[in-house]
């Protein structure tokens, strides 16, 4: 019986020595050099033009149509801007955000007889992130789905040349998030040349709204580093007691992603 026991024993000893190299065989596993883990960062710039309308809180004044060409838009430039991308990936789930400031001057229109025109001080910050799983991966096809918000921040400085009416001036600020839901998907056609297109929407309020989509193609010059170029639009509408605007950024977008 003790020969039995001691033999039933070592047996169990044996599977307990075998298991892991047994779920080190069934596991998939990565190489020396990979990691779950990576992370991107891209650096890029959008000369975007904008176009729409600002109504402020002042009585009689009228809603301000304000626009500059994206051809304009670097010598309208009062800051230098900063636009900047990144994500981190852990194997399909991923945080992607992007952060834009900018600050612009434009000349705005009016009808003429009330006002006689005037300029517009434009610094916009908007920052998005978003939550995002990796749906479909294989060599050419690969879709990624994620939930997030969009925040913006709006500083202003309202200038309306007088006519029959004074002249007027206001300076008002706005901060606020929208929820937003988004997706990206990416053809590669070669080793090196692919194509990305992302799209995204959400609000908050009944009277807020924000969409955004862009495409780039891409060609990835080292395995680091990849080098996009396309068109991007993206547009907002908000709506509070001291100002109201419909705003729409639409222009090229250029930049580089570098990989860790």
């Amino acid at each position: 019986m003790n020969n039995v026991w001691q033999r039933v024993t070592a047996g169990l000893r044996w599977v307990g020595r075998m298991l892991p190299i047994a779920a080190m065989a069934t596991t998939p596993a990565f190489a020396a050099d990979e990691s779950p883990w990576s992370v991107a960062i891209t650096p890029y710039v959008w000369v975007a033009g904008i176009s729409g309308t600002v109504t402020g809180p002042i009585p009689n004044a009228p809603p301000l149509e304000a626009s500059a060409d994206f051809g304009d838009v670097l010598t309208k430039l009062n800051k230098i801007p900063v636009m900047l991308a990144g994500e981190v990936r852990y194997g399909a789930f991923g945080i992607t955000a992007d952060l834009m400031a900018i600050s612009v001057k434009s000349s705005v229109k009016t009808d003429g007889r009330l006002y006689s025109g005037g300029n517009v001080k434009v610094g916009q910050i908007i920052g998005s992130a978003l939550g995002t799983y990796r749906a479909v991966e294989t060599d050419t096809h690969m879709l990624d789905v994620g939930i997030g918000f969009r925040a913006f921040s709006l500083s202003t400085d309202f200038t309306i040349d007088g006519a029959l009416f004074p002249s007027l001036s206001f300076e008002p600020d706005m901060n606020w998030v929208n929820a937003i839901v988004g997706a990206r998907y990416r053809y590669r056609f070669t080793p090196e040349w692919s194509l990305s297109l992302y799209g995204d929407v959400g609000g908050g309020s009944d009277d807020d709204l924000t969409w955004q989509a862009f495409g780039t193609v891409d060609y990835q010059v080292s395995q680091s580093t990849t080098l996009r170029a396309g068109y991007r639009h993206l547009s907002f509408r908000h709506d509070e007691r001291i100002l109201r605007q419909d705003i729409d950024l639409s222009g090229p977008i250029v930049g580089a992603t570098m990989r860790f």
